[in-house]
């Protein structure tokens, strides 16, 4: 089992009001700009694990590339990161 683990982000081509505070990085497979949110550099950081922006077009062969045996495991969301997401809802919402 690997101490590696990926996040699981949106490019910045086509998705233009990511979150409020998001930080362009680069897909570590692709190398294309992606969007990381505040609390998701913040779990990164707080984690100790060494997680990787991976666009979502990049994800199936980063899963496919794991060894048979090997189980994918997904996180909840973070308190953080629900909280981040439902101001995100409430804005866009009020300008709507």
């Amino acid at each position: 089992m690997t101490d590696e683990a990926v996040l699981l982000c949106d490019r910045v081509e086509g998705f233009a009001d990511p979150v409020a505070g998001s930080v362009a990085e680069r897909c570590d497979r692709c190398g294309e700009s992606v969007w990381v949110s505040p609390s998701s550099r913040r779990m990164r950081e707080e984690s100790g694990l060494a997680l990787s922006p991976v666009c979502r077009d990049c994800f199936p062969a980063v899963v496919a590339e794991l060894p048979p045996d090997e189980e994918v495991k997904v996180h909840k969301l973070t308190a953080d990161q629900i909280e981040e997401l439902v101001a995100e809802a409430k804005r866009r919402r009020g300008s709507e």
